[in-house]
């Protein structure tokens, strides 16, 4: 059994009760929202792929308690991916008391609890103690955090989707700081430069810290997510068969798919049956490795009985496993465009995304937010060959939904135009990710229809 004494030792590695850990870059986007949401609740959860960023984010919190007059040891920070703590209810208990016993200093405390889904009944454990503590709480599970979790502590917590680095991230990582158009201007040619990295490789922070390592790195995370997230999570033994469907969806993304034709377009190399396509698909998904869009539509039943697309969180999952990239960059421009999106939702709670399709068009993203629609079109370069198909689908899907503009996301124009009464904005891609928040709340008022 370990003793107080010991479980202290062990915590003191990643505290901040003797020398200061590592917090890494400022992610100041999600600082901000976890202390704005402490600030009125008690507990927040981040959820997203595994080695995102969530424990550092928890670090840099940690931190600005500390700068505003929280004392080091009234933060007390756990660990559940250290293989010294068993991970049980009971070593949670043992640790908080010896916190309490040796560390604790005054009754303002902030414990963040990483990777909680390894620990059975943490839940409880959070109930208990919420009324007079702040809790973090982080883990690679979505539907974990959104589902057992809320069912319990239902009303008094939020949750935080922590992904990749956005590209502004992604450029302060490179010591490029992003804070107004001059700086756009004085960058631009390495702006540019990094956007097509980005593109291609994705945003995973430490990979983006170390290039020279970073399929390495990629590597490791795609073998951890496969073995820890799904198949040791839900006791799986077909590993193979499950690194198929993963490889499947990453070499498809921003491409409509349904169960059945997954199926029937694998059934000779892939011995799964149609319900085990539907119920890994399910897993894959709740890693946050992939995510899926649906068919916009009025109608809930046409809705899910559409194809869905499906994107992955980071391109250089899709680079390494799945397509290549010189062949499918328009590909990959859209997945990272969704990407942008789901990034999107922790700001503007009413986003919804969806794509649209008719016979004769598909529009890549419709954004819904309450009752505003926008089309939204991804495209790499825009010229006379291409301007037609471009905007054809928005011009007939706003008279259709009775809508007046729409937005195309290239490499190359930006501005605005009018085609037979309808606005198109045409916004460069580095624009977009630089401003993209600005662009969706400056887009016919919806600032002021939130508010």
């Amino acid at each position: 059994m370990i003793s107080d004494e010991e479980f202290i030792s062990i915590l003191s590695d990643y505290n901040f009760w003797g020398k200061k850990p590592y917090t890494g870059i400022l992610r100041e986007f999600y600082i901000n929202k976890i202390l704005k949401i402490l600030n009125g609740i008690n507990i927040v959860t981040e959820s997203g792929l595994r080695r995102s960023g969530k424990s550092f984010i928890s670090l840099q919190v940690a931190s600005s308690f500390i700068q505003n007059g929280y004392y080091p040891e009234d933060i007390l920070i756990i660990n559940f991916d250290d293989e010294r703590l068993d991970n049980n209810i009971k070593t949670l208990d043992n640790i908080y008391n010896a916190y309490k016993k040796l560390i604790k200093k005054t009754d303002n405390n902030v414990i963040i609890i990483d990777e909680a889904q390894e620990v059975s009944g943490w839940e409880k454990f959070v109930r208990t103690y919420s009324e007079k503590i702040k809790f973090i709480i982080t883990g690679s599970s979505s539907k974990l955090l959104s589902s057992e979790f809320s069912t319990l502590l239902s009303g008094r917590s939020i949750n935080i989707t922590v992904t990749p680095l956005s590209f502004k991230e992604y450029l302060a990582f490179n010591d490029i700081i992003i804070n107004g158009v001059k700086d756009i201007g004085i960058n631009l040619e390495n702006i540019l430069k990094y956007l097509e990295l980005y593109i291609k490789y994705g945003g995973m922070p430490a990979p983006t810290l170390y290039p020279d390592i970073h399929e390495e790195l990629i590597k490791s995370y795609f073998d951890t997510i496969i073995l820890k997230d799904i198949m040791d999570r839900y006791k799986i033994r077909e590993g193979d068969k499950l690194k198929f469907l993963i490889k499947y969806y990453l070499t498809n993304v921003s491409s409509p798919i349904t169960y059945n034709s997954i199926y029937k377009s694998v059934k000779n190399t892939l011995l799964l049956p149609l319900k085990s396509i539907q119920r890994y698909t399910e897993y894959i998904e709740s890693s946050g490795l992939i995510f899926f869009t649906k068919k916009f539509s009025y109608s809930l039943k046409e809705q899910e009985n559409s194809p869905k697309k499906v994107y992955s969180i980071d391109n250089a999952f899709s680079y390494y496993f799945g397509y290549n990239f010189m062949e499918n960059k328009g590909k990959f421009i859209e997945n990272t465009i969704a990407q942008e999106f789901i990034r999107l939702k922790n700001i503007i709670p009413f986003l919804e995304l969806y794509y649209y399709r008719e016979n004769s068009y598909e529009i890549d993203f419709i954004v819904k937010i309450k009752n505003t629609i926008i089309p939204v079109q991804a495209s790499y370069i825009i010229d006379e060959n291409n301007i037609k198909r471009e905007i054809t689908g928005i011009i007939d899907f706003s008279e259709k939904f009775k809508i007046k503009s729409g937005i195309v996301i290239n490499y190359n124009i930006n501005g605005d135009k009018n085609y037979d009464g309808i606005k198109i904005k045409f916004i460069k891609l580095h624009d977009w990710f630089i401003n993209s928040y600005n662009y969706i709340m400056n887009y016919e008022g919806i600032e002021n229809k939130l508010q």
